[in-house]
């Protein structure tokens, strides 16, 4: 489901921070400058590194540039006011990813205004550094103040992958053989086992719905374990295909998983959201008003927003990307494959798959843009074919399709009641064509003619959506027919066809 709203993040703070101070130039006016920027978001901590980017190796053999980072973090309350750690109020501050002694020290316990120094061995960085922090509230409630941020390399190191792989199970509600499963997966949608907060998870795993349409993992508030940080800053998500809004409070918690073979992966501590209250968007014409937050959502996809837009936006909130961190930065690569069957975390061997590559994200530090895509129409008049931004959003079984109302082919719209609205879809028995990557050698080339009961990777509905810039959604149906993976370390996707 396609995550299209969001909270405060963090960066704007900063950001906003950074602009009053660079408006004083003298050393002194920044003193009495940045004491006016001390009023910040409400229950959260500003992260800001110097410098903003790791001049990183490239490779293992290329030569390193040791140097010190300067991590300047400032926490706030509830009312926005600017907590002082000491003692008795420290700001705990944790580094994860990468290899172990890429960046130390690990762990940091704040007890003094000042800079915290760390130690950069100059070598490259697979995968990014992320930094996450909390501190009590300080004004008497129960909030917490949380934070997290990346440390990023200025170069992207070399393209290379790890031997490690995880196995999820994909849950299968009515039993039968491996087959019918995986059939029943795609169409239902896929679920895995997983726990939010919990040191011991294995009795405590509940069924999480994987979406590839949104990033961040939500989860009912009275489902998160006790180790779980918070609640920090008020929060919510809205998925625009179903108009529902989810909402309640920002967590620090690891998320578990369990494995194939019965045993528990997990990432290191995350922002999560924990959810009490569920709303639906106004005029929304799918969504249905329920005062059940029973949402338990896992978000991996990547290009889903920015950092002006969301609060789970980045890289470091897609829980299948993280369990990487958890090893030595090597040994597991970020990245996964969705199948039916099962769902593959770290970026297996790639023999057999076709790659789109993907550019580094303008809006997104850390993340890929979006792949590009094309739908045609091959027999409806020219022109009828389109290219845009994709997206493979196991979240859906129908399709979005972006595209000015005037542009639209000749019979490739047809209206029918949603609620209270009309909506407009491509008509059954239309011919389509679904193409990712080089025109002259797509990773990705399928061919399928709509019917009101799909029987392979054509959508349940395909629905127009009158905006100016192409988009395409395909849902989750290619599944029937292509596994699909995202190599979070290297940028491409890929997609493996099957029988």
């Amino acid at each position: 489901m396609g995550n299209e709203d969001g909270s405060i993040d963090v960066r704007r703070a900063s950001r906003r921070i950074i602009a009053v101070v660079r408006t004083c130039g003298a050393a002194l006016a920044v003193l009495v400058c940045a004491a006016v920027a001390f009023a910040g978001s409400p229950s959260e901590i500003v992260i800001r590194s110097t410098p903003d980017r790791l001049d990183a190796a490239r490779t293992t053999e290329a030569p390193r540039q040791p140097s010190s980072i300067a991590l300047d973090v400032t926490a706030f309350d509830a009312q926005g006011q600017r907590i002082v750690p000491s003692a008795a109020h420290p700001i705990q501050i944790e580094i994860t990813g990468g290899r172990r002694e890429a960046i130390t020290p690990r762990d940091v316990t704040l007890t003094s205004d000042g800079p915290v120094t760390l130690t950069y061995d100059g070598g490259p960085l697979a995968s990014p550094i992320t930094v996450t922090a909390w501190t009590h509230d300080g004004s008497g409630g129960a909030r917490k103040s949380l934070g997290r941020t990346e440390l990023l390399p200025r170069e992207r190191a070399a393209c290379r992958h790890g031997t490690t792989h995880h196995t999820l199970r994909v849950l299968c509600e009515d039993g039968g053989t491996v087959e019918r499963c995986a059939l029943d997966a795609i169409r239902r949608g896929l679920k895995v086992r997983a726990a939010v907060g919990w040191s011991d998870a294995r009795d405590r795993m509940q069924p999480f719905g994987v979406d590839t349409g949104s990033i961040g993992t939500v989860v009912p508030v009275d489902r998160l374990g006790p180790d779980a940080i918070g609640p920090g800053a008020p929060g919510s998500v809205y998925y625009d295909s179903s108009g529902r809004i989810f909402s309640g409070s920002y967590y620090l918690a690891s998320v578990a998983f369990e494995t194939e073979d019965g045993s528990i992966v997990r990432t290191p501590r995350m922002l999560v959201l924990g959810i009490d209250r569920a709303s639906c968007a106004p005029g929304h014409p799918d969504c249905r008003p329920s005062d059940t937050p029973e949402l338990h959502y896992l978000g991996v996809g990547f290009a889903r927003g920015s950092a002006e837009a969301h609060k789970l936006m980045s890289p470091a909130d897609n829980a299948f990307l993280r369990v990487a961190d958890t090893g030595d930065g090597d040994d597991m690569s970020p990245g996964y494959v969705l199948t039916g069957r099962g769902i593959t975390l770290g970026v297996p061997p790639l023999d057999g798959y076709a790659l789109a590559a993907l550019e580094p994200s303008s809006t997104a530090p850390g993340d890929w843009s979006p792949a590009r895509g094309c739908f045609a129409f091959p027999d409806l008049p020219a022109p009828n074919r389109f290219c845009g931004n994709f997206l493979l959003d196991v979240g859906i079984a129908e399709m979005f399709l972006d595209l000015p109302a005037d542009q639209r082919p000749p019979g490739s719209s047809a209206g029918r009641p949603c609620g209270e609205h009309e909506c407009f879809g491509v008509p059954d028995g239309t011919a389509m064509r679904v193409t990712v990557g080089p025109d002259d050698a797509p990773a990705l080339a399928y061919d399928f003619t709509l019917r009101r009961d799909p029987v392979g990777p054509e959508p349940t509905y395909a629905r127009w959506i009158d905006r100016p810039q192409v988009f395409m959604n395909v849902g989750r149906r290619p599944l029937f027919r292509f596994h699909y993976l995202f190599d979070a370390s290297c940028g491409n996707v890929g997609f493996e066809r099957v029988d």
